[in-house]
Order: C-alpha cells, then structure tokens, then sequence
C-alpha cells in the first residue's frame, strides 16, 4: 500500500527550497495531516493546520514548501505562509473591493472556492 512509497521516493529532497511553488498528491491521512508525493519525486507532510480546504487521499493540489526540517523531511503548506503570501492576499483583497465599488461581496457565507 501508501506506505511502502519510502521504498521509491525520499523523504528528502535536494532540489527542493523553501518558498517553492510544487505539485502534490494526497497519499495518506495521519494523525499530524496529510501524507503528500511531491513533484513525483519525493515525499511531504502537510499539516492539519496548513491544510484550510479539505483533503481527500488522491486528491492533487498545488502546494508551497514550508520547511525543510534539519532531519531533511519536507514540510508543505497550501498557501504561502512568508511576506510574498501576505502580500499577494492583500492585493487580492484591494483587487475584490475597487472591482464591487468598496464593498467586499465575500462573507463568512461566502463559498471556500470564492475566498
């Protein structure tokens, strides 16, 4: 099953850098988050916490490296979680309000997919 893929693909990854936009393939769910293959290349850990839209094992997803861990295991987030992603949000969020006259039409309502 899931969890002989070790056997095939590293835990680590030296092509791999924080910040990297990659693919992801939901292989797994544990009690820490989801158990992702990486690029086709190499395994990956997407926290409960990371993950702000459902997960289903053999869903893909674009993801972001979060971490890479001294132990050399790879951590991903859905989204990024630096200065560069603060900023894209906040351009969204400004694009949203002059597009419907300064009146957000998102709310707590509002579809994931929207937000």
């Amino acid at each position: 099953g899931a969890t002989k893929l070790h056997y095939f693909l590293k835990e680590s990854s030296a092509y791999l850098n924080e910040g990297d936009t990659v693919q992801c393939l939901v292989y797994a769910k544990t009690d820490l988050g989801f158990k992702v293959v990486i690029n086709e290349k190499s395994l990956g850990l997407i926290f409960h916490s990371d993950a702000f839209k459902p997960l289903k094992v053999g869903q893909a997803t674009e993801g972001v490296i979060k971490t890479i861990r001294d132990d050399g295991k790879v951590d991903v987030a859905l989204q990024r979680v630096d200065k560069g992603g603060r900023d894209a949000l906040q351009q969204a969020i400004l694009d949203d309000l002059e597009a419907h006259g300064g009146i957000s039409t998102l709310t707590d309502k509002s579809a994931p997919e929207a937000i």
